[in-house]
């Protein structure tokens, strides 16, 4: 069996949706009559798994490459009291390392504190906000009360998952909108629960970017139901469409790995994937290029943390074009300024500017259309060149295996 490349040292990657454990795992729901939009509709109030769960995510996010995480709590509409990020995400897993085995040499146990160091992760708090209503909005605008900033200011990301077009169309064209970095494209939300619950438009492209939004397509829904993967791969392909020509700004979307749960069960680290396999999948089933792929795991998550920092610092405006310059944990290695609506009120490390991002010419969603004029069929490649083939079944290795 190839064995699969692991990520760089300078590589640097993110995954910025990260739910906390909210109970301990007890198998497959018994209720018959709880459905799915129930499930949904029942908004966790704090945080009740064991660390011992918690701590399994991020030891497998850290030992399989990934450095920054955002931990994440989901409100349906607007926050309450209990739904600050000190109450519902423990300030204990802001510290997390990796720990080693203590019963080692001296030499080894050097060794093992530069690993640990190295394999420490940036733990993060965002907040998700299923928006129904376009009324619901007006909680994140600069005119919110002051017990919701308050509130709002104790998360470092904050995403909102529309949940109809009108709603969305709102979002992306809004001049008020402050309390919003990420724009959340939820392939489960639909009708059935297996497609978007609108139409990308490229004007929805187009304003959500100059506004400096960024947009998250998570994959943890695909792998743990099957029904889902096509809407999974039907949403990349519909944003991928809607994006093309959109060049200033160009268009931001990061991969995360989003809800994991299934009939009531959390499925945990076994959702999780690597750097390598992201960039195997979106290559091969999704259809983005190498380059879009590592920017979609590295700058953009970074453009929306800063955005979301900046917006912490009261550094976020609503009108013109500015650019945020997005430097990696490398100090080597500056990524290039993406353009955004993000105005920094002092001098620092966001400018204002009206030029675009210079990429001698290169396009930003290279993709193919031979998927077929109805439906996709999902494949996958392996990490060193293999064959593809046909995905029919969960006993497969690869990227949509629960292993």
């Amino acid at each position: 069996m190839p064995k699969r490349k692991s990520p760089g040292k300078s590589f640097c990657i993110f995954d910025l949706n990260v739910p906390v454990v909210l109970a301990r795992n007890k198998g497959s729901s018994n209720n018959k009559n709880s459905t799915e939009k129930n499930r949904r509709k029942a908004p966790p109030s704090k945080w009740q798994g064991s660390k011992e769960e918690q701590h399994a995510l991020l030891k497998r996010l850290s030992s399989i490459g990934y450095k920054t995480v955002a931990l994440s709590h989901l409100v349906h509409g607007r926050v309450k009291e209990h739904d600050d990020a000190n109450e519902v995400i423990p300030n204990s897993f802001m510290s997390f390392e990796q720990q080693e085995p203590s019963s080692q040499s001296k030499k080894q146990k050097s060794q093992d504190i530069q690993d640990t160091r190295s394999k420490s992760i940036k733990i993060l708090k965002r907040l998700d906000v299923i928006i129904e209503q376009e009324s619901d909005l007006a909680h994140y605008t600069k005119n919110t009360d002051a017990k919701t900033k308050a509130i709002l200011e104790t998360y470092d990301l904050i995403a909102l998952s529309p949940q109809n077009e009108t709603v969305l169309s709102a979002i992306c064209n809004s001049s008020t909108l402050y309390y919003a970095d990420v724009i959340i494209l939820d392939y489960t939300a639909g009708r059935g629960g297996v497609q978007l619950p609108f139409k990308i438009k490229r004007t929805h492209i187009m304003e959500a970017t100059k506004r400096g939004l960024t947009f998250d397509l998570p994959y943890a829904p695909a792998l743990v139901d099957s029904s889902k993967r096509k809407s999974f791969v039907q949403a990349s392909r519909q944003f991928i469409q809607a994006s093309v020509g959109v060049l200033k700004p160009k268009p931001r979307i990061i991969f995360s790995s989003g809800k994991r749960t299934l009939d009531g069960r959390d499925y945990g680290s076994l959702l999780l994937r690597s750097s390598q396999d992201m960039l195997n999948f979106c290559k091969v089933v999704l259809g983005f290029e190498n380059t879009i792929i590592s920017r979609a795991m590295t700058e953009y998550p970074s453009f929306a943390l800063k955005r979301g920092q900046n917006r912490k610092h009261g550094k976020v405006s609503c009108h013109g074009n500015f650019t945020i310059k997005v430097k990696s944990e490398n100090d080597d290695d500056l990524s290039d300024s993406a353009d955004g609506d993000c105005k920094d009120a002092n001098e620092g490390d966001v400018e204002s500017s009206n030029v675009a991002n210079k990429d001698d010419g290169e396009e930003l969603l290279s993709f193919d259309l031979h998927t077929g004029k109805g439906d996709v069929t999902m494949k996958e490649e392996n990490v060193d060149g293999g064959s593809e083939s046909e995905d029919d079944s969960d006993d497969e290795d690869g990227f949509l295996r629960l292993s």
